[in-house]
């Protein structure tokens, strides 16, 4: 029931109490009733203020409830950047599709030598960086990416992304369309956000994007569940440590 015809039920009812209330009185076995009726439309009066004062009373402790529930949601909500990058550094957190796309970032690593300190970098690669902007954690992060025609659309899941962390998903392209993250707050809140591009960069448009605790349905949305939180899907990361690991035996190797 809206708000519309709980309103429209509360004033039909105030306007045939009284009316229903003479009624009864000329009506047996009310009309045995001691008391004048003046008395009972008295009765009837303080009667009704009670319950409008109690009614108000509950409505305003029930809106003050929803309205710091919201509050504590958008407390909890991480904020992110979103950008389209021509290349990543070996110290970042590397998302890949397969084995392949994987080996192949590593094999093209190179090792430089700069004021006597060994330095690696990847030999270049056109990906999505995702940087979380807050102070909060996102869980369950799932990434879709929509490309162009030839590329088709990627999607990458993964356990969680951290205050400030900053990762990248390889698409070997930079005709990114659209990206559409799906992940949860901290309180358990899913949170659906669209980025579109627009000349060259993406851009978030918040008339796309969807909060669970908005639309109100958090027990009858579950379409999100059926992608398990605790497996992460994208198994082919590349971080620094395997960076580290990779480099010392392959060009270990090479200087032994």
């Amino acid at each position: 029931m809206n708000k519309r015809v709980k309103w429209g039920v509360l004033v039909v009812v105030l306007v045939l109490a009284p009316i229903i209330m003479s009624n009864l009185m000329e009506v047996y076995p009310f009309n045995k009733i001691p008391g004048e009726n003046s008395d009972w439309f008295a009765f009837l009066g303080g009667y009704l203020g009670a319950i409008l004062t109690v009614g108000g009373v509950y409505y305003q402790i029930s809106s003050e409830n929803k309205n710091n529930e919201k509050l504590e949601f958008r407390k909890s909500r991480p904020y992110f950047a979103v950008t389209i990058k021509k290349n990543y550094d070996t110290l970042s957190d590397v998302y890949f599709k397969n084995n392949e796309d994987k080996e192949n970032a590593l094999k093209s690593i190179k090792v430089y030598e700069t004021l006597g300190i060994m330095q690696s970098m990847y030999n270049g690669d056109k990906c999505l960086r995702i940087q979380n902007a807050s102070t909060h954690h996102a869980f369950s992060l799932q990434v879709k990416i929509e490309l162009d025609c030839v590329h088709g659309e990627k999607t990458f899941r993964i356990q969680y992304i951290k205050p400030y962390q900053e990762i990248y998903f390889s698409v070997n392209t930079d005709r990114i369309r659209s990206v559409e993250l799906t992940f949860l707050s901290e309180l358990r809140e899913k949170e659906r956000i669209y980025f579109l591009s627009e000349n060259n960069s993406l851009v978030h448009k918040k008339e796309l994007s969807v909060l669970e605790s908005d639309i109100n349905k958090r027990e009858g949305n579950k379409s999100f569940s059926v992608y398990n939180p605790n497996v992460n899907e994208s198994e082919y990361k590349i971080d620094k440590h395997v960076v580290e690991d990779y480099v010392l035996r392959t060009y270990g190797q090479k200087n032994s």
